[in-house]
């Protein structure tokens, strides 16, 4: 809780991205997901807003990022797992 606590205050629709990166996680059973762009649309959040959710979380050292060009990201979680 205290993981979701932290990603709650960031700005934006970090909060957003955190609870889709739980949800990928807790279904592939592994605190390392390929991140889903898609289901932050489907609740409403933009691709653009995503990017930068993804990167308030990194700032906040919730999660580490690993980027590759026109592919999604490799998303670790760091803390609470």
């Amino acid at each position: 809780m205290q993981w979701l606590n932290v990603a709650g205050r960031l700005p934006g629709k970090a909060l957003h991205a955190a609870i889709v990166i739980w949800h990928l996680a807790g279904l592939m059973k592994s605190h390392e997901i390929g991140f889903s762009y898609k289901l932050l649309a489907d609740i409403g959040v933009g691709r653009h807003s995503g990017y930068k959710a993804l990167r308030d979380l990194e700032q906040a050292e919730l999660i580490s990022c690993v980027r590759h060009s026109g592919r999604c990201p490799i998303v670790t979680i760091l803390k609470g797992f």
